[in-house]
């Protein structure tokens, strides 16, 4: 199924179908549909529509069938869950166009060449270039989908592209139609995704995009996203690991064990944190900023500062959460070498105030599974 995503806040961008579009190869306006099928589709069920491939000679249809696919989510590309040493690419043009720039959705810099752009572009303009994904665990992958490159100077994107599977990274499979490698259309503009599924989903660990044809006066560029769903693989090495794995402590904090986790991230990052007080609450309780910069304590002339207030209500338990796991992260990915927030890090000044009103949290967590009042939990 080949299918124009409207975005801008037009349209929502729907991917959950009702129905299953594949694309086959059709003669003379005939189909077999049990050629790709798992269960019994009815004639009346089948709609077609024609549509021609690169190749002039092959005339292709899209069949839509009543049976659904798995509502398998993205695989967190464009929200960042998938790691960018979890992307992989046959070349990119440089470091602003890496792989790890190939996310659905993600903005280029003011300037031409900035350090972070807006797609990954290959070096190289032929058809053995490849953008790579690792799920890690084995996936049922079942669509892609595909962006140009978001920027003002250049006009980039692909308009054919392959799709090949594997559990290795070594060996790989192509996407086949029958008897013959699908190739699915891409974009015809930069910024319009465009949703292409998988005639038959298939259960692997690596996905590769592997462009055909491209902008004629551009070069290969793409943003992307997956769809899959993780299937359960008793010979997977991470899949008894419970939790996170990235070391975040996700958990409830009460002020004590807060200041606690504080104390923590300063001792594992005390080049980049310090802790100050702003004042007290009205019970007392001291208000802690985490400060996170390349030279905390120092104000440094034309360098911006950012402040995160959370939990200004007791029972706001979330906000505190996220904040003091935002703390773990930039000191743990800064320790790693993340270019993303070593930059930040470096060129902005940070204050993390995880709790504005800690008495009221406090009555909040001691009586957890009560009815709290407003006028406990928002002293």
């Amino acid at each position: 199924m080949i299918r124009d995503i409207p975005h801008n806040n037009r349209w929502d961008l729907m991917l959950h179908q009702p129905s299953v579009c594949l694309l086959r190869e059709t003669r003379k306006r005939t189909f077999n549909p049990s050629a790709i099928s798992p269960r019994a589709v009815s004639a009346k069920d089948q709609h077609f529509q024609t549509s021609t491939d690169t190749n002039p000679k092959e005339i292709l249809s899209y069949a839509c069938f009543s049976f659904s696919l798995p509502d398998c989510p993205p695989l967190g590309l464009e929200s960042l869950r998938v790691d960018d040493n979890q992307i992989q690419a046959s070349s990119y043009l440089r470091t602003g166009l890496g792989p790890h720039r190939g996310r659905l959705n993600i903005q280029s810099g003011i300037e031409d060449g900035d350090l972070y752009d807006g797609a990954w572009c290959a070096e190289y303009k032929d058809q053995h270039q490849w953008l790579e994904v690792d799920a890690i665990h084995q996936t049922l992958f079942t669509g892609v989908i595909l962006q140009g490159r978001n920027s003002i100077w250049s006009w980039d994107w692909v308009e054919t592209y392959k799709v090949q599977l594997s559990n290795d990274s070594v060996n790989w499979t192509p996407c086949m139609n029958g008897t013959k490698e699908v190739i699915f259309k891409g974009n015809q503009n930069p910024e319009t995704p465009v949703l292409g599924l998988l005639p038959v989903p298939t259960v692997a660990r690596f996905i590769r995009i592997n462009p055909q044809t491209w902008y004629t006066n551009g070069t290969i560029c793409l943003r992307a996203e997956i769809l899959g769903c993780r299937v359960d693989d008793p010979n997977d090495a991470y899949a008894s690991e419970q939790g996170s794995k990235d070391g975040l402590d996700f958990r409830h904090h009460n002020y004590t064990e807060m200041r606690k986790l504080m104390k923590s991230v300063t001792e594992e990052c005390p080049d980049i944190t310090r802790i100050y007080t702003i004042g007290k609450s009205y019970m007392g309780l001291k208000l802690y900023v985490m400060e996170i910069s390349d030279n905390p304590g120092k104000h440094e002339l034309g360098e911006p500062e950012f402040r995160y207030v959370a939990g200004m209500h007791g029972n706001e338990a979330l906000g505190r959460e996220l904040v003091l796991n935002l703390m773990q992260y930039l000191c743990k990915e800064y320790k790693k070498g993340n270019q993303r927030i070593v930059r930040l890090v470096t060129e902005t000044r940070i204050h993390l105030l995880p709790s504005m009103n800690p008495d009221g949290y406090e009555e909040a967590y001691v009586k957890v599974g009560n009815a709290l009042s407003d006028s406990v939990l928002n002293q």
